[in-house]
């Protein structure tokens, strides 16, 4: 197994990965509070994590579909400014 295989294992079963699973199914489930509270609790507990920005980025998301604009348009703008080259701000620009 390589280095980079290896980290990607340890990326699968590190806490935020399943409480990132979590979050996303309580999503499909149109649960926004569940989901809302876990991908929280990965920026707050996790925040350096390879998952953040993706969980910033549903942050917004979900604020968005609550009709809260002005917060999804901050959690956007944060995600643009702590993580410019992710895939999470290539998706925010396809949105703009």
């Amino acid at each position: 197994m390589t280095e980079g295989q290896l980290d990607d294992l340890e990326n699968l079963m590190d806490p935020a990965s399943e409480i990132f699973i979590k979050a996303e199914q309580s999503l499909i489930e149109n649960s926004l509070q569940d989901a809302w509270n876990g991908f929280s609790t990965i920026m707050e507990k996790h925040p350096s994590n390879v998952l953040a920005d993706n969980a910033l980025f549903s942050l917004g998301m979900i604020a968005r579909k609550k009709g809260d604009d002005r917060r999804a348009q901050q959690l956007f703008d944060q995600v643009m400014r702590d993580f410019p080259d992710s895939d999470a701000a290539a998706n925010i620009k396809k949105l703009i």
